[in-house]
């Protein structure tokens, strides 16, 4: 990333009263704040404590704030070593300043904290830190937002905003502006870099005028145009993203649809021009991402937790019978009220990949009985982060020599290992095929056909010579408490009213269960939630020819059964 030190003229900064009625940035304050880590959004509190707001976060950051300005003495250069990015792009966000504001009503220790990180980035140490942020454009879209939040409750409290707040909002939207290649990537990243911007137009009126005059740019323009040209390239038919995770599919929907509300309640965007916007098409997509993202939901009403994904509800997961099959973005599922079926195969996206194509995932009668490990953090120096991305934390065909590595080893883009694809078999029947080739030299090829409600086949292909690879194995993750049974060519789990039974040919001795291991890698974990394992049961049978069928039957039990 790029980012440098841009300022308009000092005279300039001087803005005028806001002429809005108090009960538009009453709703601004109520409706428009960032998603993730705004003052309303609960993902960040403060506690009072011997004088001090301590902060309660749900992202890996902690800060304290003295209400004596006296006692703070910010280390702005200093990030904590355990997921050091992420620590980062929070910290450096202040998105947290709107939530501490709101609980403390302290506007002098607010203009400290903001004065105290101006002053640190006009430092040789912020601009160090600025290239080695990989989220420096998520970082400055949530800091936008939080200094429009910021400037409406000062205006709204006729307190008199900080120099600093200006300067840091002139700085970071100079910088977006001057950057496009580096700040507007086809991600949710570019997209709420656009978003702050159009933000800072219907807030800021007089101050974006100022902008354009020095950057010869109709920014509220350059915003939409940037935004619809993300939209247009991150959604397949179906309104799923391509970024390979439920999770980000969920944030989509929090992202977009405050967008259209703020074209009807603020001046100075109503009553400009929307050609790059077309709200009844924003409004058609919003249907659509929030039709796939139920898809996505066990029969739980929990989302599955594919990529960086971690099982929390969704309000609304209820859904009919129905298939969704993109090839595009290489996932397929079939979801009834009782039965939800995934595959994983192929993205065109390396963001929030996992080592996980051909992998499935089986839910039924209200329990998931295939699983996916989820999301245990970005941090790409922890054992546990790398496992819960790595093959071995997922249901798959996998070769062994490729397990227990994480993602950015074989799915870097320009240095792929591995290249995967996903496609539609039958149109009539749920029936799909994975290919996954490795290096240009092996492929595995695995086809899942949903024979009946309770009943599925999958055929398992080799090509090539795959010596060097290890063996190739058919893995199942499987929840921790359930009962496994295994004889030749046939696995039996059963948990209080669920029987699932495995038929395979290989003999038992061949086969292996292992749950909660870490010698010599772990091997049966999941991540329910951010930071934490918790141990699940890993069912292997390997593959000893070249094509092998795997039959899968589940069934409800009765105490008779």
């Amino acid at each position: 990333m790029v980012y440098r030190v841009r300022s308009i003229e000092p005279e300039a900064l001087e803005l005028p009263d806001a002429k809005y009625l108090p009960e538009v940035f009453e709703w601004y304050l109520s409706e428009q704040q960032d998603p993730m880590i705004g003052a309303k959004t609960g993902t960040c509190t403060f506690s009072m404590s011997e004088g001090t707001w301590r902060m309660n976060s749900t992202f890996p950051i902690s800060m304290d704030f003295p209400t004596d300005t006296s006692l703070v003495d910010f280390d702005w250069n200093s990030v904590t070593g355990s997921e050091a990015q992420t620590n980062a792009l929070w910290k450096y966000s202040i998105g947290y300043l709107p939530a501490l504001l709101e609980q403390s009503e302290d506007f002098e220790l607010i203009t400290f904290v903001l004065e105290s990180l101006w002053d640190f980035t006009q430092t040789d140490e912020w601009t160090t830190r600025a290239k080695w942020m990989t989220s420096l454009d998520h970082c400055l879209a949530v800091r936008i937002r939080a200094l429009c939040a910021l400037y409406v409750e000062y205006t709204v409290n006729s307190q008199p905003y900080p120099d600093s707040l200006i300067n840091l909002l002139a700085n970071d939207v100079l910088n977006l502006l001057g950057n496009e290649k580096f700040y507007f990537p086809v991600n949710n990243h570019g997209a709420m870099a656009a978003i702050a911007l159009v933000h800072v137009c219907g807030i800021f009126p007089e101050f974006t005028k100022l902008i354009e005059k020095k950057v010869e740019l109709d920014v509220l323009q350059f915003a939409l145009s940037q935004l619809n040209g993300i939209i247009v390239n991150i959604f397949d038919e179906f309104g799923i993203p391509n970024e390979n995770s439920p999770a980000y599919h969920r944030f989509w929907v929090v992202l977009l649809a405050p967008v259209s509300t703020l074209f009807e309640v603020l001046p100075p965007l109503y009553n400009s021009s929307k050609s790059d916007l077309d709200i009844d098409v924003l409004s058609s997509l919003l249907n659509k991402v929030t039709h796939s993202l139920r898809m996505f939901s066990d029969t739980s009403g929990k989302l599955i937790p594919i990529g960086d994904t971690h099982p929390s509800y969704l309000e609304d997961s209820s859904f009919p019978e129905e298939t969704l099959i993109t090839e595009k973005n290489g996932f397929a599922i079939y979801k009834s009220n009782k039965l939800v079926l995934t595959v994983n195969g192929g993205s065109v996206n390396y963001a929030h990949k996992h080592c996980d194509d051909s992998s499935i995932t089986l839910s039924f009668e209200g329990q998931n009985l295939i699983l996916d490990a989820g999301y245990y953090s970005h941090d790409w120096n922890d054992p546990k982060a790398i496992h819960t991305k790595s093959q071995s934390a997922h249901s798959g065909l996998f070769l062994t020599a490729l397990d227990n590595l994480h993602p950015g080893k074989l799915y870097w883009p320009g240095r792929e290992r591995i290249r995967a694809s996903l496609a539609q078999v039958s149109t009539d029947i749920f029936h799909v095929r994975t290919t996954v080739c490795i290096d240009q030299c092996v492929k595995l090829e695995r086809e899942v056909l949903l024979q009946s409600s309770n009943q599925i086949e999958i055929n398992d292909s080799i090509y090539g010579n795959y010596s060097e690879f290890g063996s190739v194995v058919r893995r199942f993750l499987l929840p921790l408490d359930a009962q496994v049974r295994i004889e030749r060519g046939y696995a039996e789990l059963i948990t209080d009213d669920i029987r699932l039974e495995f038929f395979y040919t290989e003999p038992a001795e061949l086969v292996s269960l292992s749950s909660a291991q870490t010698v010599p890698e772990l091997k049966g974990w999941v991540a329910g939630t951010a930071n934490n394992l918790s141990p699940a049961k890993c069912l292997e049978i390997p593959i000893t020819g070249t094509t092998e069928t795997t039959r899968i039957r589940f069934k409800k039990l009765t105490k008779f059964s």
